[in-house]
């Protein structure tokens, strides 16, 4: 597929937060649309993943991270290609601090939300079933792709 887009894909790092069986996520408003999304953000020119990740907590939720593994992986490409994110999610433990709506002016709402409850939520990216099953598994297995999740 070759498009006219020159652009590189832009790179998100997100958390995984687990406090028994709840996942810590942050709720967007943005043109209208309200969605949860995991908590993290934009990778910066020159930024490791973890340095991108340990800043964008801080920002978003006012919370110090020690960042683990990574858990899940995926793109979200539009159809026509004018859209292009690559997401990965690390396992993350809050060090300092207590969750909170931190400075994005798209965060509205920050909350623990129930692993079984994910698949019920207006996500992006849509993997709440996946991330359900990987929290029930303890995370045992290694890094998944999901491949893209569009919608």
């Amino acid at each position: 597929m070759s498009t006219s887009h020159s652009a590189a894909p832009r790179v998100r790092v997100a958390a995984i937060i687990v406090r028994d069986n709840q996942i810590l996520m942050v709720r967007h408003e943005k043109e209208g649309k309200s969605y949860w999304l995991l908590p993290g953000g934009g990778v910066d020119h020159g930024e490791t993943l973890q340095d991108a990740l340990i800043r964008e907590l801080r920002e978003e939720v006012g919370v110090e991270i020690a960042v683990g593994d990574l858990v899940l992986a995926n793109d979200t490409i539009a159809p026509d290609g004018h859209r292009h994110l690559l997401h990965l999610c690390f396992l993350a433990e809050i060090t300092g601090g207590e969750p909170q709506v931190g400075t994005d002016p798209r965060v509205v709402e920050v909350a623990f939300q129930p692993a079984e409850r994910l698949h019920t939520l207006s996500m992006y990216p849509d993997f709440g079933e996946q991330l359900a099953q990987r929290i029930s598994l303890g995370f045992r297995e290694g890094p998944v792709y999901l491949g893209n999740l569009w919608r």
